[in-house]
């Protein structure tokens, strides 16, 4: 929907599709989006070292900081187990304060669409027929910043949930999340340049290249601010 195109894998499926984070861009109302594609990232199922590494291929794609964080939560099933521990894995990765800049995105709207009702009525009743007390309580997390989309509308529809979604951003006063992993990133990715020379961050499809200095700055990162395991 951000992207306007099907750059990443999405799949009725209980276990990540897509292995790898990716990265995306496009330019929207004359602004520039990058937009980074999670997956995988809270199954618990993963390997540490997987886990950091897919963390700093995230950061590299964004090093200069992050406007949002969207927490993807499906209308049309249950509330599972993995978006419940999404926001306690942003809050342990990235620390409290990352939560200023978390936004939930609620998909497949048109589960929940009533023909009698605007689209904000029926998310209204949603929450306050079907919503469980875990579900406000992300909500209450994020400061009650939220919007529905869906699936299965056109392009038009599709600019106007994207429009939403940046009116929600710029609300945030143009605030961007960064911490310490952020700068070591960008200082390994440098010192590899100079080292091997030019190469691409983030291949036309999205695959991001994340090289070893990267790697490296980020699990010493993560060895010394966390000084334990990153499993929740």
């Amino acid at each position: 929907m951000l992207l306007d195109e099907q750059l990443f894998v999405a799949e009725f499926a209980a276990k990540s599709i897509t292995e790898r984070c990716q990265a995306g861009q496009r330019t929207f109302a004359e602004r520039d989006l990058i937009v980074v594609d999670t997956p995988g990232l809270f199954d618990t199922a993963r390997d540490e070292l997987w886990i950091q590494r897919e963390v700093t291929a995230c950061i590299q794609a964004v090093m200069s900081g992050v406007h949002a964080f969207l927490l993807c939560i499906r209308c049309d099933t249950r509330y599972t187990r993995e978006e419940k521990d999404a926001i306690q894995w942003i809050k342990y990765m990235f620390g409290e304060q990352a939560l200023a800049f978390c936004i939930v995105v609620f998909t497949h709207e048109d589960a929940i669409h009533q023909i009698d009702k605007s689209a904000d009525e029926c998310l209204a009743d949603f929450l306050q027929e079907g919503a469980t007390n875990d579900l406000h309580a992300l909500l209450t997390s994020c400061g009650n910043r939220y919007c529905a989309v869906s699936n299965t509308q056109d392009q038009q529809t599709q600019s106007s949930y994207t429009e939403r979604i940046i009116e929600i951003i710029d609300g945030l006063d143009g605030k961007m999340y960064t911490n310490d992993l952020f700068e070591l990133v960008k200082r390994a990715i440098r010192r590899s340049k100079e080292s091997h020379g030019e190469f691409r961050l983030v291949e036309p499809n999205g695959q991001i290249n994340v090289p070893p200095d990267a790697e490296k700055a980020a699990r010493e990162y993560f060895r010394k601010s966390r000084g334990r395991s990153i499993r929740r």
